[in-house]
């Protein structure tokens, strides 16, 4: 499973939001310990483990028996960029993730991005923003590629690219919508081939809330996006 979120509600008591590959996003009441099964290191935002748990149709709040790490996270959880980067997605997925309604292929798509950010030593700034984008594949909202051509603007509702302003409001400009393009085009091991300032980074990364608040959930009042601003300034 994959920890998205960990609430504490007493000393060692905490509810923790996690991604599982049968049973989609499941939460957990965990009483954590230093020397026990449920260790406190184990349980940090995008921490993955492998986990004995009991999960009941009608409960809100599962149980979990005991967790085994699969793949150690030093990076994520010791350098400061990426840190950043780990608590803005992991507050989002927790907020864009169905719960108990495992999505095909999600499971695996989150994972391994983790995976690779861990061991990415250089040119993953952009790595949130295609996180992001690429992930529509999996919530059934990925822009319609084959409708772009040069100079078109970037529909937002309609999920296509126009020549032409629509009526509504949500739309991005040829040079906006040309980055999108881009992302939507690059994996992670050619992303930092798209080159943007700090500035503009942010820019995008409102673009892409705009556009899940406009298909998915409203994420335009997320806690981390100062962190994540802060750190990439």
């Amino acid at each position: 499973m994959i920890i998205l979120r960990i609430v504490r509600y007493a000393d060692s008591k905490v509810i923790v939001d996690a991604y599982t590959e049968t049973d989609g996003r499941v939460s957990f009441a965990v009483v954590l310990s230093s020397k026990g099964k449920m260790k406190r290191q184990l349980f940090q935002p995008l921490m993955l483990l492998e986990a004995d748990c009991d999960i009941k149709a009608n409960a809100q709040l599962h149980r979990l028996r005991e967790v085994r790490m699969l793949s150690p996270m030093v990076s994520l959880h010791s350098d400061m960029s990426k840190m950043g980067i780990v608590m803005f997605l992991s507050e989002t997925l927790s907020r864009i993730l169905p719960p108990l309604n495992p999505l095909p292929g999600l499971f695996y798509y989150i994972y391994n991005g983790i995976e690779w950010l861990e061991k990415a030593s250089a040119g993953y700034a952009n790595f949130h923003l295609v996180f992001l984008v690429h992930l529509t594949r999996f919530l059934g909202v990925f822009p319609d590629l084959s409708s772009y051509s040069n100079g078109a603007l970037f529909d937002m509702r309609n999920s296509c690219f126009v020549s032409s302003s629509p009526a509504h409001g949500d739309i991005l400009s040829p040079t906006e919508a040309h980055v999108m393009l881009s992302l939507m085009r690059c994996g992670y091991h050619s992303m930092h081939l798209i080159t943007m300032s700090a500035i503009q980074r942010q820019a995008v990364l409102e673009h892409i809330i705009r556009y899940y608040s406009l298909h998915i959930v409203d994420l335009t009042n997320l806690k981390t996006l100062t962190v994540l601003h802060h750190l990439y300034r």
